[in-house]
C-alpha cells in the first residue's frame, strides 16, 4: 500500500495539470502583407510585414483596460514574435510613448477609416492578429480587412 501512494499522487497531479485553463496563444506564421500600388510609378500607400507591430487605436477605448493591453503588446515585442499586433488605446501618443521606450520597430494606424483611405478603397481579405496578456492568455483576436 505504501508503494502505491506516490503513484496515486502522481496520477492526481497529472489529472489536475491537464485540466482546461485559459487558452494559450498558438502563434501562426503570418504571411507578409504587402499592398502594391496600381500604377508602377506610385509608392505603396503602406506596407505591413512580420516584425511590424501595428497599433490599431480606438479613440474612446476604456482607460481601465489600457494597461492590460500594454502588457500584452510589450510581452509580444520582447519575445520578438513574428505576427501583427493590434493595440486599442485612447491616443496615438500613449502607444508611441511606450513602444518608443521599449525601442522596437512599430507602425501606428490611427483608426480603421484612415487605414482604408490610405489603401485606396478596394477590399481584400485581411489576417487575424492577437491581443494577449503577460501570461500569454488570449484577450482577443480582432480581424481587419486590408484594402488596396
Amino acid at each position: 500500500m505504501k508503494k502505491s501512494m506516490p503513484l496515486f499522487f502522481v496520477i492526481v497531479a497529472l489529472i489536475l495539470s491537464c485540466s482546461s485553463g485559459p487558452r494559450k496563444l498558438v502563434l501562426p506564421k503570418l504571411p507578409v502583407v504587402s499592398i502594391q500600388p496600381e500604377a508602377e510609378n506610385e509608392k505603396s500607400p503602406f506596407e505591413l510585414t512580420r516584425n511590424t507591430y501595428v497599433a490599431y487605436i480606438y479613440k474612446k477605448w476604456q482607460k481601465d483596460r489600457l494597461y492590460q493591453i500594454e502588457l500584452a503588446v510589450a510581452d509580444c515585442i520582447k519575445k520578438n514574435m513574428d505576427y501583427l499586433i493590434y493595440v486599442e488605446a485612447d491616443t496615438e501618443t500613449e502607444v508611441k510613448q511606450w513602444l518608443t521606450e521599449l525601442d522596437y520597430k512599430y507602425s501606428v494606424v490611427v483608426d480603421k477609416e484612415s487605414l482604408f483611405r490610405e489603401a485606396n478603397g478596394e477590399s481584400v481579405e485581411g489576417y487575424n492578429g492577437y491581443i494577449i496578456n503577460k501570461d500569454r492568455d488570449i484577450l482577443g483576436s480582432p480581424r481587419i480587412q486590408y484594402r488596396q
